[in-house]
């Protein structure tokens, strides 16, 4: 027995004394695993070079928020079967797919979906500033106070104060800073720095966090500006020095962050990605992952002026998103809001670190109000640092000063107050007799109890009281109209209490003599209340209509109307900026046009019965995300949405039959739009409506002038009935596949600057001219009755383009590049680039440019007199169909590869006793190898639809729709020598197109 104790006993001896080695040995093999992880998914980005992150740096590139790389991100410890992609990276339990082209990632998409993968596409992120953006920083600096101090930020948020009187801290806290890096030579971060030598991001230098952007080291210097010297910063460099990450990154630095021994308190993710299919189930599931590991997150809301939820990972319901606000703490008109919002903090003309040692006043964005709350966690944990993150963030929120209840979509709690994240106060917040809410008559407001050597200061005007700005309450306070009353407790310069806000909305119910009526038509209102309930008769009379123009330019802020108005005048409430909430439950009609243009903060409409609207009813209305019109409303007008917050339209009785509503939704953040019977797309419709998802429409039959132009998000639309296509219709639209079968015209000009990665267009016969394809990332273009390619600049700058398909046209220009000044300042070195064509099938045509061709594979050109092309390196096995015509000096195969590559060198096809074999045969030492059209044999038909072709033991695959073209009924039992390209036909390998031949081909081409 004895010896059996003692054997139990060396053993938990042993086991006590071996742990804490194996937990080390294991920590480190996770830290390997995670570097392995990080550095492999690095060298992908990097080795594709992602083309979305180059677009992104231009200013077309800026409007795709929705943009993705080639790449798919999918949940996995398993290694997948059945996908296309050209390279994977597994580890950590996830696999990341690199494609070659977008085609096959959206394939395995949508193929790994239904499988029950949890799998995103790899998208981009991009920083949360608006210095970029040329019209909304004018907007800004218009808005700035002329005497608004450098630092209004940290004084008005009340960080100064609290770094004065929570500064003798000694507990160490670190603040994650998931940016561009920082500039860690600048003298703000002297002593307040963690190095931390890893770079996530495409550019820079290896393992060196150093900022390129600047973004990183704002965020970093407002958290140390905010903040005592045992508060320190440290870099997790994952954006490049353009401002845009990956997903595929953001994974590789949360993961290394789970991994790390020493982990950061706080990560600030001042950046915004957006996914509206996907719901951003993996970026919010990294953020929640860091927060189960005890790490706060504060996220920027982002600055699309749209629901934050819509973004990640602002939307994760387990970090702190943060809005912004500016000087005199009106929202930001950039900022995102919604129910995602938590909380709001200054975030216009913030005081910031500079790279390069200097600052600056100018760094404008949610990317700058996040690092303030990333502050205020850091007081909070301070003072009690057990608390989880879920407790912080209440804490966080109790601290805000409540904005009101109609405000709360856009504030959250409210806006930061780190006085009231102060503890140890002397007194409470005293206490109104009357409490915030809504009444039907004036309050009179008192305070009693106020201790003996305090003073009780208040603001009326959203702004925070000091003994300087507040009023000394001395006598009770009448409230007539909507108020925020804000009050604290001073004395001796400092805060005895809390700040505390209440928000009462006064709606009064309005009487006869406020009003001026002449036959049922509203003409003045006298009264100077700016919430009012309308009477139902007025000197014994129902009313039934507005008067044009009777609150245009009004300070009115909600008005109920009783149910016998029916008819609101032209100009209405035109300007009324301050009116929020109108029930009209009666109105039926519109009499002009602009009835509420303007109203900036109207945000509840109640217009059930509406029948007839007019122009620009609802324009620039920017706080109205939704209405409802019942099912009466029956037709649109121009600008009737233009600039508003319209999220939501359910309209399904509007009709549109021309070009006769043009900008009705332009620049709205509409996501959601059901309007069946609407089959025109009229000029301008949904321009600018970049988080329009859900489109319900009829088929369309016409299509004007950027009627989706930038529309990020679309992802199906149905032109399977559309004829007609107007120049730059597409223009920076991101639709998957436009395929338009019933287009007999061929557009001008309509592909543009277009991000549609399939042009289909059977059936438009014209020529194409300057312009079709202009800075466009389109990968393949069908024209079938094409004619001619009559500019050089037809196909101009198309960085992406990997199939030319035009079986009809007679000449044809190959791709073009070239910047001018203009495009290099516009789009940078994005578009200089030669596209990565694959196949060029023009068999009538003859070529009259140059081609150079990066990335050839086929180019079928039977009909050309001259071929003058020069072939990349990774143009490998190129075949190049030819005939007679072309004849001595008219041909020239320059291929690019190195000697011992030559064995990949292209292969010429065409009849043996023509130029192109005695080319072939002089060129035999640099790689040119030669078929004759005898030795090509049709093998089988393969799961996609090509037909397959023997070349002395090489294969070559070749769409069964491009071959259809081919097949004329007059070249019927001749044979394949005579004619070409016609040995393509024979299907039978007997040297001659027969019945037989037709017979398969018609069985694999269903729509011949």
């Amino acid at each position: 027995m004895k010896k059996i104790i003692s054997f139990f006993l060396c053993t938990i001896l042993l086991i006590a004394v071996f742990t804490p080695f194996y937990t080390t040995v294991n920590a480190r093999l996770e830290r390997k695993s995670v570097t392995r992880f990080c550095n492999a998914v690095s060298e992908l980005s990097e080795k594709y070079s992602d083309d979305v992150l180059n677009l992104l740096c231009t200013e077309s590139g800026k409007n795709n928020i929705g943009a993705s790389a080639n790449r798919l991100v999918v949940k996995t410890t398993d290694k997948i079967n059945g996908t296309n992609e050209v390279e994977a990276v597994y580890g950590l339990g996830w696999a990341v797919l690199q494609y070659d082209g977008k085609g096959d990632m959206l394939a395995d998409y949508e193929k790994l979906n239904n499988l029950g993968y949890s799998v995103e596409k790899d998208r981009i992120f991009t920083v949360n500033d608006v210095q970029s953006a040329d019209v909304r920083q004018e907007a800004l600096k218009s808005k700035t106070e002329p005497n608004q101090p450098f630092d209004y930020a940290y004084v008005n948020s009340g960080a100064d104060y609290i770094k004065s009187h929570l500064n003798n801290s000694s507990e160490e806290i670190v603040v994650g800073v998931m940016d561009s890096g920082i500039d860690y030579n600048h003298r703000e971060f002297c002593g307040r720095y963690i190095d931390n030598p890893v770079d996530f991001s495409t550019s820079g230098q290896e393992n060196d966090p150093m900022d390129e952007l600047g973004h990183g080291t704002a965020c970093a210097s407002i958290v140390i500006q905010s903040t005592p010297n045992n508060v320190k910063v440290k870099p997790y460099k994952i954006f490049n020095g353009d401002g845009a990450a990956s997903l595929s990154t953001i994974i590789s630095a949360v993961e290394y962050i789970l991994a790390e021994k020493d982990k950061p308190d706080i990560v600030n993710m001042s950046f915004c990605g957006y996914e509206l299919d996907g719901q951003n189930e993996i970026q919010n599931e990294l953020a929640s992952r860091l927060i189960e590991h005890g790490i706060i997150v504060c996220a920027a809301a982002g600055n699309e002026s749209a629901p934050a939820q819509y973004a990640s990972p602002s939307g994760c319901d387990d970090v702190i998103t943060v809005a912004s606000h500016g000087y005199r703490n009106q929202f930001s008109e950039f900022s995102n809001y919604g129910k995602a919002v938590d909380i709001t903090a200054p975030g216009e003309n913030i005081y910031a670190a500079k790279l390069g040692g200097d600052y600056s006043s100018e760094f404008t964005g949610t990317s700058f109000a996040a690092p303030l709350i990333s502050a205020a966690c850091a007081y909070v944990i301070m003072q009690q640092p057990d608390l989880t993150p879920a407790q912080v963030e209440d804490k966080i929120e109790a601290s805000a000063i409540y904005m009101g209840e109609d405000d709360s979509y856009y504030y959250g709690a409210g806006i930061i107050s780190f006085i009231n994240l102060i503890g140890n106060v002397e007194y409470p917040v005293p206490s109104a007799s009357v409490q915030g809410g809504l009444y039907h008559d004036k309050q009179v407001v008192e305070f009693n109890d106020i201790p003996t050597g305090a003073t009780l200061v208040y603001t009326t005007d959203k702004s925070i009281p000091t003994s300087e700005n507040g009023t000394v309450y001395n006598a009770p306070i009448t409230i007539e109209n909507d108020t925020q009353l804000t009050f604290a407790l001073v004395g001796g310069g400092e805060y005895l209490s809390p700040i505390k806000s209440n928000y009462y909305t006064i709606q009064y119910y309005a009487k006869s003599s406020d009003f001026i009526m002449i036959s049922g038509v509203i003409t003045s209102c006298l009264t100077n209340k700016k919430n009012i309930i309308v009477p139902d008769t007025i000197n014994g009379k129902k009313p039934v209509e507005l008067v044009a123009s009777l609150f245009r330019y009004s300070d009115i802020e909600s008005i109920v109307l009783p149910d016998s108005v029916t008819t609101l005048g032209l100009d209405c409430f035109l300007g009324a900026k301050k009116l929020k909430h109108i029930v009209a439950n009666g109105v039926t009609t519109f009499k002009g046009d602009n009835v509420f243009y303007d109203c900036e903060q109207l945000r509840d409409v109640s217009l059930p019965n509406l029948k007839n609207v007019t122009a620009s009813a609802f324009r620039n209305c920017k706080r109205l995300s939704e209405i409802d019109f019942g099912e009466n409303l029956t037709e649109l007008k121009n600008n009737m949405f233009a600039g508003s917050g319209l999220m939501r339209a359910y309209l399904p009785n509007v009709e549109l039959g021309s070009n006769n509503a043009k900008d009705v939704f332009t620049n709205c953040p509409l996501s959601y739009c059901y309007i069946p019977n609407v089959t025109v797309l009229s000029e301008g419709i949904f321009s600018g409506c970049r988080y329009l998802y859900d489109l319900t429409i009829g088929k369309v039959s016409a299509m004007y002038s950027k009627a989706l132009a930038d529309c990020v998000f679309i992802t199906k639309l149905d032109t399977s009935e559309l004829s007609h296509i107007a120049a730059d219709s597409l223009y920076a639209c991101y639709i998957d596949t436009f395929y338009a079968p019933k287009c007999k015209l061929l557009p001008v000009r309509f592909g543009q600057y277009c991000y549609v990665r399939v042009i289909d267009l059977p059936n438009a016969a014209g020529v194409i001219g300057a312009g079709m394809l202009n800075c466009a990332t389109t990968e393949e273009l069908y024209l079938d009755r094409a004619v001619s390619v009559i500019a050089q600049s037809a196909f101009r700058n198309v960085t992406n383009l990997k199939i030319i398909y035009l079986p009809n046209v007679t000449e044809f220009y190959g791709t073009y590049t070239k910047v001018s000044s203009t495009d290099q300042l516009l789009f940078g070195d994005y578009w200089s680039k030669e596209p990565p064509l694959e196949i060029i099938w023009v068999p009538k045509a003859n070529i009259k440019s140059d081609l150079t061709l990066n990335c050839a594979k086929l180019i079928f050109a039977p009909n050309t007199r001259q071929l003058n092309v020069t072939l990349g390196a990774k143009a490998l096995d190129t075949k190049i169909i030819l005939s007679e015509k072309v004849s001595s000096g008219s041909l020239s195969v320059n291929y690019t590869a190195d000697r011992e590559n030559y064995d990949n060198g292209p292969t010429i096809i065409s009849q043996k006793d023509s130029y192109a074999f005695q080319y072939a045969q002089q060129k035999i030492e640099y790689g040119i190898k030669f078929t004759s059209v005898y030795n090509c044999r049709y093998i089988s038909t393969d799961e996609n639809d090509n037909f397959v072709y023997s070349l002395k033991g090489e294969e070559m695959r070749i769409p069964a729709d491009y071959i259809v073209p081919c097949w004329e009924e007059s070249e019927i039992n001749k044979s394949r020598y005579a004619s070409t390209y016609k040995f393509l036909l024979d299907f039978t390998n007997d040297n001659i197109i027969n019945a037989k031949d037709y017979a398969v081909l018609i069985r694999y081409s269903a729509d011949y």
